[in-house]
């Protein structure tokens, strides 16, 4: 469990720096974009669980990067709808 949950915080920061990079000034400033990030990696986690996809154990790899690069994504795009929603 302390491992997945590392392994997870370690992918979380790499998402989370790749999607300021491509959200560039559009993001949520550093320790926001940190932050969805690893909230990312936790969605590319439960995402892996639910499609039943292996990654092995705590080698870090392009598979959990993307996973969490499309996990920060669909936490992005609902944080936008809800903040429209409001606003």
């Amino acid at each position: 469990m302390t491992s997945e949950l590392t392994q997870i915080l370690i992918v979380g920061i790499l998402a989370g720096v790749i999607m300021g990079s491509i959200l560039a000034g559009k993001g949520f400033g550093k320790i926001g974009n940190l932050l969805v990030g690893v909230v990312g990696a936790i969605i590319g986690s439960y995402l892996t669980k639910f499609i039943s996809i292996n990654l092995g154990s705590f080698t870090l790899n392009f598979g959990q990067l993307v996973l969490a690069l499309i996990g920060a994504t669909i936490f992005i795009l609902l944080l936008k709808f809800f903040s429209r929603k409001r606003g």
